[in-house]
């Protein structure tokens, strides 16, 4: 189960939360080669975030998954990054993006685990 989890000092209007979240679920499913339905998106707008010595707006992209392939991390980051610019008027330069790839046996679901 891919989890994104976006944190921004951005405030976008709920249209574009729930846009960058839509599409954000379907663009981590498809260049994972996961189904959407066990895709897991969250963002949190309106914090407080200093990155690079500045408050314009910036994102902070997490998104953990079992089983990663490194070879899609770039892939991920720019399209990420570029739906940030898209949505929640992030430059793709101030979005800083963590993939981690978690082992299994360490995600659940319910009462069982992967």
């Amino acid at each position: 189960m891919p989890y994104l989890h976006v944190q921004t000092n951005a405030t976008p209007t709920q249209p574009e939360r729930s846009a960058f979240l839509e599409a954000a679920t379907e663009v981590v499913a498809q260049v994972l080669g996961k189904n959407p339905a066990y895709v897991m998106a969250c963002i949190e707008t309106g914090l407080s975030l200093n990155f690079a010595s500045s408050e314009l707006p910036a994102a902070f992209l997490e998104l953990k998954v079992l089983g990663l392939d490194p070879s899609k991390n770039k892939e991920l980051a720019t399209l990420l990054s570029d739906m940030a610019r898209v949505h929640l008027h992030v430059s793709e330069d101030r979005c800083f993006s963590r993939f981690v790839d978690t082992p299994r046996g360490h995600w659940g679901l319910g009462n069982d685990v992967f």
